[in-house]
């Protein structure tokens, strides 16, 4: 069903054809499809290798002051996909519709960084499963919708979604060095994670991985097989901040601008792409001057773990709004692609 081209996984002719008579929604001008989907993979081999050259592997004990610096500046880089929500609505809505989902919006991510720092472990649990669920459906809907890739409704489905959101996600969190990541962070949330288990969700993770890893290969789909394994590799060697930094800025993040860019625009091209920066770039602004801020404070450098965490909060606050808004997304996406 599908070919390998320049490196590249291309539907095969027949289904260019079957696309083409049913879906009215995926655009022929994809000059940019090959670059965002191949980005997050071919950064994962020189990611490797520097965590094992700088000694930032996922059993390191020391968390290296830069690794933290790393993992901000990610997240701020990763600010404007998460900022330009009001994308995912597919027609015009009125003023007043849209100030009535801003101030939804806004109280939402309120409630919900408020609950993380009240209940750091509880809330903390609750935000990863629906992580998981949110870079799963992301990665899966990313595949049907950019390359044609479709994975039919059922048992398959899931397995491939708690697979692509779990190993970004729980292998990182999981790895030795975790829980001094996490205890110089929090040191509640490191509470949350027993040794018996750890282990136990770490093997859990592994085993749907291999599952998933063998539908892709029993379908011929070379292409999610290797991104699976780069992401299995990923969280398996490289420190856990570097590894989540990794595939949120440079995987999850452009996939969905490049997602939006063809909602939006009907294309994924250079200009279009940049458009939807753009129109998020007023957050990655206010979050960098924050930033800027902060380390200009010679007395607030000393307390980076405890403005990491407070970042984290918000971030997590706003990203639970954020994967609402992306599931109401992802089921008019499918709709159009019924059409």
């Amino acid at each position: 069903m599908f070919r390998i081209s320049d490196g590249f996984v291309m539907p095969s002719p027949k289904v260019v054809v079957m696309q083409a008579q049913t879906s009215r929604y995926i655009s022929v001008h994809h000059d940019l499809v090959k670059p965002v989907m191949n980005l997050g993979p071919l950064l994962i081999l020189p990611v490797i290798l520097f965590s094992v050259v700088t000694q930032t592997t996922a059993f390191s004990q020391t968390i290296p002051s830069w690794t933290i610096a790393f993992a901000v500046i990610a997240l701020a880089l990763g600010t404007p996909h998460g900022a330009v929500d009001d994308l995912v609505l597919t027609r015009k809505t009125p003023v007043k519709t849209l100030i009535k989902l801003a101030i939804i919006y806004t109280s939402i991510a309120t409630l919900a960084a408020s609950a993380i720092l009240w209940k750091p472990a509880t809330m903390f649990l609750a935000v990863l499963v629906m992580t998981i669920w949110h870079f799963g459906t992301g990665d899966v809907e990313a595949a049907s919708e950019l390359i044609g890739l479709k994975v039919s409704r059922g048992f398959k489905y899931w397995i491939h979604v708690i697979a692509a959101g779990s190993v970004p996600v729980m292998l990182p969190l999981t790895s030795p060095a975790a829980i001094s990541t996490l205890n110089s962070i929090q040191p509640k949330l490191a509470q949350a994670f027993s040794p018996s288990t750890t282990s136990n969700v770490r093997t859990a993770v592994l085993v749907v991985a291999l599952v998933s890893l063998i539908f892709h290969l029993l379908d011929s789909n070379t292409r999610g097989a290797i991104e699976l394994s780069a992401l299995i590799a990923l969280g398996l060697v490289v420190a856990p901040l570097l590894a989540f930094a990794t595939y949120f800025t440079f995987w999850h993040a452009t996939r969905h601008t490049a997602r939006l860019a063809l909602s939006a625009h009907g294309k994924v091209t250079r200009a279009s792409i940049t458009k939807v920066f753009v129109h998020g770039l007023p957050a990655l602004v206010a979050v960098s001057a924050v930033l800027i801020w902060l380390l200009t404070r010679d007395s607030l450098l000393s307390s980076m773990h405890q403005w990491l965490w407070l970042g984290l909060a918000i971030t997590w606050g706003l990203t639970v709004p954020h994967m609402i808004a992306v599931a109401y997304f992802d089921r008019n996406s499918r709709n159009r692609l019924r059409l």
